[in-house]
């Protein structure tokens, strides 16, 4: 248990590093092309590891067709509203929104997957989802809209069925770096198609050499994030794994204010909800009302 714990912390933390390379990476490339990047770098580390050490009869149906699934949801759908988002509402806005998906995952793991979570588990996902919500409720200073703030709670509904979809897979294939393959390539597939379509938009086709360096480290940080995250999955329940992950935004809110400081400010707001984020981290951790 003490190694989930560790486990979905230190995916929390990568996680917030990423959202600063996607932020970076922005600033040069088209949130299409950054999506469909860290996508490919995803893809290009997962891959030989996943598919090279897993034998075929290991295999099943129903754990392919959950991670295929997971890629059309958790990569292509997912990454193009998160890459738009961050463009329009930056790091420290975007990410405590996005970061209220514990609770509807913890109810998704008690409905669909039989999980009891106990009540450490429902206080802590309580004020996570209090705090995240805080820091999200500022007014608008005139550079962003609130209208885009559909973004975030889309991402949020996203992953929620992005992770029970990863964690049914994983009940069948045991087998996080597979899953982060087989997510890979249906998500690189589908946003393919997007680029197939939107071929004739020369902005999605401009790059630099910074913004490819930005998003080669979007892709490498997200995918250890990822890996970190899928082997917590495996060992523990939904319900504790994801909202312990889901602090990410407290993480990217300070890597944000660290190295970005000049670009976002982070106000009272951020700094209440983030502290309401480490309470119910600490309620999480100490495991009350679980047998």
């Amino acid at each position: 248990m003490e190694l989930t714990i560790l486990l979905a912390l230190s995916s929390a933390l990568v996680y917030g590093v990423s959202n600063v390379f996607a932020k970076l990476s922005l600033g040069h490339l088209h949130p299409v092309a950054v999506a469909a990047l860290f996508t490919l770098t995803n893809l290009v580390v997962a891959a030989p590891i996943g598919f090279t050490t897993v034998p075929l009869e290991a295999y099943r149906w129903e754990g392919v067709v959950s991670f295929v699934l997971m890629g059309f949801v958790g990569y292509a759908g997912l990454r193009l509203v998160f890459a738009v988002g961050i463009q329009l509402l930056g790091v420290s806005r975007y990410a405590p929104i996005a970061g209220i998906y514990p609770v509807f995952t913890t109810l998704g793991a008690v409905a669909f997957l039989g999980e009891d979570p106990g009540g450490g588990v429902w206080a802590g996902t309580g004020v996570i989802a209090a705090g995240v919500l805080y820091m999200a409720m500022e007014e608008s200073d005139g550079t962003w809209s609130r209208k885009h703030l559909v973004l975030p709670a889309t991402q949020a509904l996203l992953r929620t069925i992005g992770a029970l979809l990863r964690k049914v897979g994983l009940t069948y294939m045991n087998t996080p770096m597979l899953a982060i393959a087989i997510g890979g390539v249906s998500g690189l597939a589908c946003l393919a198609v997007y680029l197939w379509i939107y071929r004739k938009d020369d902005a999605i086709w401009k790059f630099s050499v910074k913004g490819l360096g930005m998003g080669l480290m979007l892709g490498l940080s997200n995918t250890l994030a990822q890996y970190l995250y899928t082997v917590a999955l495996s060992a523990g329940r939904v319900s504790l794994v994801i909202p312990l992950s889901s602090t990410a935004p407290l993480f990217a809110v300070l890597f944000t204010w660290l190295f970005l400081h000049d670009a976002e400010v982070i106000g009272r707001r951020t700094v209440v909800g983030g502290a309401a984020v480490v309470a119910g981290t600490v309620l999480i951790t100490l495991r009350w009302g679980v047998q």
